[in-house]
């Protein structure tokens, strides 16, 4: 805000008018009121006032006061950016300013709009676990300087679709066939376990099959390793 105050000779009685850039803001004055003015665009401005004039004295008006208004700085936070493999992601925006805005994650650029302060955009590339740059470089506006930055995309490991199956019972001088079942692109290795002791380790295409085992209950477990986007999982 700007607030500009007029001095008067002692004793004169009345009302000012104010111009900013020659038109009239807001209502008349009286003598010993300052007037503040809000809300203007970044530049050069003119303010003039007008008395009314009294019984005493006539009608005048002020010199002209100038002044400029510098242009505000335009601030861009990244509030939240980050998502699972092999999920998009939704990254969150905050600014001083409303309007549209390009953010780039990976070199890609995006469209976010902020409204009330506040945006979304949602990464439409699926990444590998890692972490990517998120930069802006925005050209100043009439009435906010430019803003560069950067941040940082999280893609974060996800839980494998991990599983095993196998036969629950079979006869005594059969082996017995364990398939493993984990998402398409898991890489890595899977190692069995019978009855808490480890017996081998395998690919993850590999089928598990038992030695002829002596009667009795067996528990078959099975650990994958994990690899860059998949965790590790029993």
């Amino acid at each position: 805000d700007v607030t500009v105050t007029a001095t008067i000779t002692e004793g004169a009685t009345g009302t000012i008018t104010y111009y900013v850039d020659g038109s009239t803001v807001g209502t008349e004055l009286a003598i010993g009121q300052n007037f503040v003015i809000s809300g203007l665009s970044a530049g050069e401005h003119n303010v003039t006032a007008k008395y009314a004039g009294d019984d005493l004295y006539g009608p005048t008006e002020s010199n002209v006061l100038k002044f400029t208004v510098a242009k505000a700085e335009l601030v861009i936070t990244i509030d939240s950016a980050q998502t699972y493999y092999p999920n998009t992601g939704t990254v969150e925006v905050s600014a001083n300013n409303d309007g549209v805005y390009t953010i780039n994650v990976n070199d890609k650029p995006y469209t976010v709009t902020i409204a009330n302060g506040k945006g979304t955009f949602e990464v439409t590339e699926v990444l590998a676990v890692a972490e990517y740059p998120i930069t802006w470089d925005i050209a100043e506006s009439e009435n906010y300087t430019g803003a560069t930055g950067s941040a940082v995309y999280k893609v974060l490991n996800t839980e494998p679709d991990f599983s095993i199956t196998g036969d629950s019972e079979i006869d005594y001088g059969n082996t017995n066939t364990i398939v493993p079942t984990i998402n398409e692109d898991a890489t890595g290795t899977i190692t069995y376990y019978i009855n808490g002791v480890e017996v081998t380790t395998l690919g993850l295409k590999e089928n598990f099959v038992t030695d002829v085992l002596n009667v009795g209950p067996y528990t078959v477990t099975a650990t994958y390793s994990g690899d860059t986007n998949y965790g590790s999982k029993t």
